[in-house]
């Protein structure tokens, strides 16, 4: 006697050859440049897909991933040995006024509440910097950088050195991945060069004249024979802080979009005379009161 298919289990039979069919039709009528379109965004995001494994999303961590750290990063390697552990505590600009067509990003100036922030952060480096004063204080020469750093000199003594630097001004670091910021390619192209190069101009273990400098200053330093520590406070950008922390910790630079800065934070790096890094807080706000803390 033949086998008699349930009638439940022949519907479900017809139902799933129904959808077989109709999948196909689908995709031999589908319009070209559909899936012309598809075709584009899976080559262009392939590098972004994931291993198609059960542990896909599992964080991986062994011998294949593991990067040497370079001793001489700075090419100060082999150079005469130091005893100065360079502090830079890098400070974000205050709140500046509103992006807008016509106005020239470099002059955009502080707000009152920019202001505000700006003295906060003067007065926090103060204090975290106890007896100690800063060997010099440098800032990016656009307008908000500046103004920033002059409220922050009135918490220090007049004679601390001034220093401008067109290297740390606001630009396009090496192009983030991901890349959700969407500039045009010339940006990065035309003003990464410059902020690598206000990187090295700032980030490196001590000099001679770094040296010199804290074995000549009592206050710094009474023995010269011990260990010593200068303090540099560095006011400049968020695009700039991001990149700069990351290139300091040899970490991948572009993932400096994943980080985030708020206005006057203050984000502090320890480069001691061995070339060993330390990044002690990153874009820290902590004496920013909640309703002071902003982006822009």
């Amino acid at each position: 006697m033949p086998h008699t298919m349930p009638s439940f289990a022949r519907a479900r039979t017809v139902a799933s050859a129904l959808a077989v069919a109709t999948s196909f039709s689908f995709f031999a009528h589908a319009p070209t440049y559909a899936l012309e379109d598809a075709r584009e965004r899976e080559s262009s995001n392939h590098l972004r897909q994931p291993p198609r494994s059960s542990d896909a999303s599992r964080l991986r961590v062994d011998a294949s991933t593991r990067t040497a750290w370079d001793d001489d990063w700075d090419g100060r390697a082999f150079e005469p040995p130091s005893t100065t552990t360079r502090v830079i505590w890098f400070v974000r600009h205050g709140q500046a006024i509103a992006e807008a067509l016509g106005v020239d990003d470099a002059t955009r100036a502080l707000t009152p509440l920019g202001v505000a922030q700006a003295s906060r952060s003067g007065a926090r480096l103060r204090e975290l910097l106890g007896n100690e004063e800063p060997k010099s204080i440098t800032h990016s020469t656009m307008t908000r950088a500046k103004q920033t750093a002059d409220i922050i000199a009135e918490y220090f003594p007049s004679h601390v050195a001034r220093i401008g630097n067109e290297l740390i001004r606001e630009g396009a670091p090496c192009r983030p991945e991901p890349d959700t910021w969407k500039q045009k390619p010339s940006s990065h192209v035309d003003e990464a060069p410059r902020i690598e190069a206000g990187f090295r101009s700032i980030c490196h273990r001590a000099t001679n004249e770094h040296e010199d400098s804290a074995r000549g200053d009592e206050r710094i330093q009474k023995d010269a024979t011990l260990p010593s520590m200068t303090h540099e406070i560095v006011v400049c950008h968020g695009n700039v802080i991001r990149y700069s922390a990351l290139r300091a910790m040899q970490l991948p630079p572009d993932a400096w979009l994943r980080m985030s800065m708020y206005n006057a934070s203050i984000t502090r790096i320890d480069i001691r005379p061995d070339g060993g890094v330390s990044l002690r807080c990153a874009g820290d706000a902590g004496h920013l009161p909640a309703n002071e803390l902003t982006f822009n």
